[in-house]
């Protein structure tokens, strides 16, 4: 049975994305320490996207803090101060990434999102307020409060215009139900009079009739087309749309082409059904908030349309199917249609198991941004090869392979910007990644420009500890000497710290490597650079 991508995991899955994004762009812009007007405008509509999501899912922190940092990419649009503090800037994408991501993590285990924001928003609140002393410029602030209800009422007025709005998002395109509301969100901030259809943007089988029909809008407003056209391409998803003159007749008509009843809510009153009145009130649908919880309407009937067309598989089953096709395999004889046929069945689970490094990458990435900046050290990281795939089974040991190599390479590799300086070396240290395929097996290596391994430090520690047998160290090999430092319990460091020194790292790393089949090999020149590298079987 297919397992359907609901609101819920849809949330998840977009925002996860969003937030990866997020994190993307920071790390891209440590080399500049600047942010383009392009990464400027991309993290204003990732923040307002945010918001709007889970503004609709009911989760007030996630959408308080979006909104908060949200706020400062729209002083930075409309202002665009000359002098930005990058670092602290980066600083407060990266806590509201971190915390967003921490309830995200939360919400997928059933758990309560139930962080404090607290101080993240002071944290902001802060920086806002230094922007804006840096500037000298005075922007309206876009005031949030987390509605009791999400309703857009009539106001009266004889100079607006009726529009006819039909937006068709792309194909594929994941929680079109929630970008349909971030496009209704982006509206209040021109109309006051909106109707649209489907009416109930909480129900997942929205999603679909989106999808079938498209999204459509009525409203009236004060503003052009070219500026309605601004903030519809500002809401989230990719999309087309049309944007046409309507009239006030055909505003209260509705959508009589609509199978569902256009729900019409005044705030001061009950809902009302369109059958039961004799003239229509201009509304929209309510969203009323109750326990952390979106609450379906009494009284409202639906179309129910088919789910979409997204599922998900868990890890186990695809890892039950890869079973059943290799006794497949084994059993079948005979006959070469079918022959072909199982081995191609065989390759597509084999592409479905597999995922690219890009996140891993990333993820490292992230790890010598922080690490780097704890140790007072300035670290440049790149990386080739994301597009290299490995199978899913390996990614949890992998990563936390990786991190224990790049901690080592930050902490003890990368030396500090005075002893970088004597040695003649650039201030900036750099760590460099690379995946690559070499037959059946694929190589993972961190290599970074630091002090190097240093062999008599190695040797000695190794002796003391009784792993040289009483051998002296000309009878060992270099790569010899390496593999002692994958040792159990082995740490040439004099000090302890928060990220290496006592003696639990690379062990681990060969530990995790021989489990999956592969093997570390470890290279240095002393006062040059180390480089150690994982080989995976395929």
């Amino acid at each position: 049975m297919q397992s359907y991508i609901g609101v819920e995991d849809n949330f998840l899955l977009e925002n996860g994305y969003l937030v990866a994004r997020l994190e993307e762009i920071v790390l891209a812009t440590t080399d500049t320490a600047r942010f383009s007007e392009d990464d400027i405008n991309e993290i204003f509509r990732i923040m307002h996207t945010i918001k709007s999501s889970a503004g609709i899912m009911m989760y007030d922190n996630i959408s308080i803090l979006a909104h908060k940092l949200e706020d400062i990419f729209h002083f930075l649009r409309e202002s665009y101060p000359q002098r930005v503090p990058h670092d602290e800037l980066a600083n407060g994408i990266l806590k509201t990434a971190d915390f967003i991501t921490a309830e995200l993590i939360k919400i997928r285990a059933g758990a309560p999102a139930d962080g404090d924001i607290t101080q993240i928003i002071k944290y902001l609140d802060l920086l806002l307020t230094e922007l804006k002393y840096i500037s000298d410029c005075q922007v309206h602030e876009h005031i949030y409060e987390i509605p009791e209800h999400f309703y857009i009422g009539p106001k009266a007025g004889e100079a607006k215009k009726y529009y006819r709005l039909k937006v068709f998002y792309r194909m594929g395109t994941a929680m079109s139900n929630v970008c349909a509301y971030s496009l209704i969100f982006a509206l209040t901030d021109i109309t006051d009079e909106i109707i649209y259809s489907p009416v109930d943007l909480t129900d997942e089988d929205s999603a679909g009739e989106i999808m079938r029909n498209g999204f459509l809008v009525q409203f009236s407003t004060l503003s052009g087309k070219n500026e309605i056209g601004e903030l519809v391409d500002s809401s989230s998803g990719e999309k087309e749309f049309e944007i046409e003159d309507s009239s006030i007749e055909e505003f209260i008509r509705g959508f009589p082409e609509a199978e569902t009843h256009d729900l019409i809510i005044n705030l001061d009153d009950d809902w009302v059904d369109p059958d039961n009145e004799a003239e229509l009130i201009a509304g929209a649908y309510v969203i009323q908030k109750e326990a952390g919880k979106v609450k379906s309407m009494s009284g409202i009937s639906t179309r129910h349309m088919p789910t979409q067309e997204m599922f998900q598989i868990p890890l186990s089953k695809i890892n039950v199917l890869s079973d059943l096709v290799d006794r497949l395999r084994l059993t079948e004889r005979g006959d070469s249609e079918l022959t072909e046929l199982v081995d191609e069945i065989w390759q597509l689970v084999t592409a479905i198991k597999k995922v690219q490094l890009k996140s891993l990458f990333q993820k490292m990435d992230r790890a010598v941004y922080d690490i780097s900046r704890r140790l007072g050290k300035v670290v440049y990281f790149d990386a080739e090869g994301e597009e290299v795939e490995i199978d899913r089974n390996m990614v949890e040991l992998v990563s936390e392979s990786l991190i224990h190599i790049v901690r080592n390479a930050v902490d003890h590799g990368i030396e500090d910007k005075e002893e970088r300086k004597a040695a003649g070396k650039k201030i900036k240290g750099a760590i460099h990644m690379t995946a690559g395929v070499n037959g059946d097996e694929i190589c993972i290596s961190v290599s970074d420009d630091g002090r190097g391994l240093d062999i008599e430090r190695i040797f000695a520690v190794a002796s003391e500890k009784g792993l040289t047998d009483g051998r002296g160290i000309g009878e060992y090999s270099m790569r010899d000497i390496y593999q002692f430092i994958s040792m159990p319990g082995f740490s040439t460091s004099l000090r302890v710290t928060e990220y290496s020194g006592r003696g639990v790292g690379l062990d681990v790393v060969a530990n995790n490597v021989a489990s999956l089949g592969g093997r570390l090999e470890v290279d240095s020149i002393p006062g040059q650079w180390t480089e150690m590298s994982l080989w995976l079987p395929r």
